[in-house]
């Protein structure tokens, strides 16, 4: 859980920077501010992407004999569903609003997709146990 406390703190940290960098570049230079929002994302997806493996290899549920990652499987295939209807109402706020740049928005169905999957895998979890 440290882990991955320090890596949300870190991406926090840098979000806020890349916040106040786009409130302090004049507008000739507000392309910068996209180009490194984009480093963001391709930075946080690595990140996460080692984070996980880190774990996976420190709580040893990547073994072939391990129950986990058939619970991993079924949770991610079930939050898919719930994945879609997410980007339909997504989809649908954005053509009611006409308003196609709300991070916020996106951040917060973003976040709720994680929650869907991490819900369904402890209930398949307890279902095993």
């Amino acid at each position: 859980m440290r882990t991955w406390l320090v890596f949300i703190g870190a991406s926090v940290v840098v979000w806020l920077s890349v916040l106040s960098l786009a409130q302090a570049l004049p507008r000739e230079l507000s392309h910068v501010s996209a180009i490194v929002n984009a480093g963001f994302v391709a930075a946080g997806c690595v990140g996460s992407i080692l984070v996980r493996r880190h774990l996976a290899r420190k709580n040893r549920t990547d073994d072939p004999d391990s129950v986990e990652p058939g619970l991993a499987q079924q949770a991610r295939a079930d939050a898919f569903g719930v994945g879609l209807v997410i980007l339909a109402l997504f989809g649908l706020y954005m053509f009611l609003t006409l308003q196609f740049a709300n991070g916020v928005i996106v951040y917060g169905l973003m976040g709720l997709s994680a929650v869907a999957f991490w819900i369904r895998y402890s209930f398949l979890r307890s279902r095993v146990s």
